[in-house]
């Protein structure tokens, strides 16, 4: 479980490069795949990967309010059913 805090974010642990897409995913996102995902979006923002003590609260608190919308956003988001598939498991496009 990632924690506020220099330790408990597990810095080491969870950095990135890229943040994954989570609408649709399966199994479905955790709230701790958003954090850690928040976590990223900020780290690249700031260009901090641990902040200052002197910016540490601002980095947190960005984190924290990042990771709330994002909940927010997944959870009404509309997502459609993945298309049939065909025989041999190729899925179907719109188009043909």
């Amino acid at each position: 479980v990632l924690r506020p805090g220099i330790a408990g974010w597990g810095y080491a642990a969870r950095m990135c490069r890229s943040i994954k897409t989570l609408r649709g995913a399966e199994p479905p996102a955790t709230h701790e795949d958003v954090q850690a995902a928040s976590l990223q979006f900020v780290r690249k923002l700031s260009g901090y990967r641990v902040p200052s003590l002197a910016n540490r609260e601002a980095f947190e608190a960005a984190v924290e309010e990042i990771t709330l919308a994002a909940d927010r956003l997944l959870d009404s988001l509309v997502v459609r059913p993945a298309p049939a598939s065909q025989p041999g498991g190729v899925a179907c496009s719109a188009g043909g």
